[in-house]
């Protein structure tokens, strides 16, 4: 069954203004290790595990850069969108003052570390979103070889429907997915934006088999990309899954970026986030004009975890 299906399902379930679909953010309240890794159909550390050592590696983003993607010691996320700034979970962001250590390449013994700044939730229209701008304190070394992604903005939400995603996970190790959905979510925490959703099915058109993801505790602050000539480029960052809604089908949900192009770049007092398309220039792109238009009443659900649901889950 398609998420779009499900969707349907749950507004036919209850009313628009009742519907309620449990979600859990990916961050325990306890340590969780036998379920810190993101979840992959078919795990083979040699094709999905980026730091795989061994003359079988056959790694699925081998053609892809990963160095722009940073973490903490703690796990929390970092993905950088310009020389200086990047993007994370609000709920699970890196602090002023973390460490967050950076690889060039796809080896393990070869890292970078930088320091981070600050940071602060993107607010939109005075209520915070779970997409999370932060800052180093000194911009990447040339020298460093770490990269920073573009965000992938389309002329129409419709034409992000149906693409291959890239998802980045614990620890460290890269799955496939495919965009179900975009709609409206809200945490248990009162953060509200434009979510991106993909589920755990076998069944996604394209086909990625046993590549298919779906996120697990610590995974929140991970991005997950789609390639755009070639390379990879920025669509979500991981907020939720929900692994017991009324149909039954488990999915992933992460903050859809694009939405927010134009909230990100106001925040961005000396740097910019690179486009791609390129738009002749970023006005003619307002991220919230463009969606808007696109969506027009885009379906609405408020997501709660329950209490009494996997306790190891569960808000900072």
């Amino acid at each position: 069954m398609s998420f779009l299906r499900v969707l349907r399902a749950v507004s036919a379930w209850r009313s628009p203004q009742a519907a309620v679909v449990r979600v859990v953010l990916l961050i325990a309240v306890t340590p969780c290790l036998a379920q810190a890794d993101m979840l992959i159909r078919s795990h083979d550390a040699k094709r999905h595990d980026r730091f795989y050592v061994g003359d079988d590696r056959d790694f699925i983003g081998q053609s892809f850069d990963w160095s722009g993607i940073g973490k903490t010691s703690s796990g929390r996320w970092a993905t950088m969108i310009s020389p200086s700034y990047f993007l994370s979970a609000t709920h699970y962001a890196p602090g002023a003052g973390n460490q967050v250590t950076f690889y060039p390449g796809n080896d393990a013994a070869d890292a970078q570390v930088y320091t981070v700044e600050g940071g602060q939730a993107i607010v939109v229209g005075g209520v915070a979103t779970d997409l999370w701008l932060g800052r180093l304190t000194t911009s990447l070394r040339p020298e460093d070889s770490i990269t920073y992604y573009p965000i992938l903005l389309q002329g129409a939400t419709a034409s992000y429907l149906g693409m291959e995603l890239f998802n980045y996970g614990k620890p460290d190790r890269v799955g496939r997915n495919v965009l179900d959905d975009i709609a409206e979510a809200e945490d248990e925490n009162g953060r509200r934006g434009l979510s991106m959703i993909y589920d755990y099915d076998n069944q996604d058109v394209p086909d990625v088999g046993g590549d298919e993801t779906y996120l697990q505790t610590f995974d929140s602050g991970g991005p997950s990309f789609t390639v755009w000539n070639g390379a990879l480029a920025l669509l979500g960052i991981h907020w939720f899954i929900d692994d017991n809604p009324p149909e039954g089908l488990r999915y992933s949900g992460d903050t859809f970026v694009p939405h927010y192009v134009a909230d990100i770049s106001s925040r961005m007092s000396d740097e910019s986030p690179t486009l791609v398309p390129e738009p002749a220039t970023l006005a003619l792109w307002s991220a919230a004009a463009l969606l808007t238009a696109a969506c027009g009443a885009v379906r609405r659900y408020r997501r709660t975890r329950q209490p009494s649901r996997r306790v190891a889950r569960g808000t900072c």
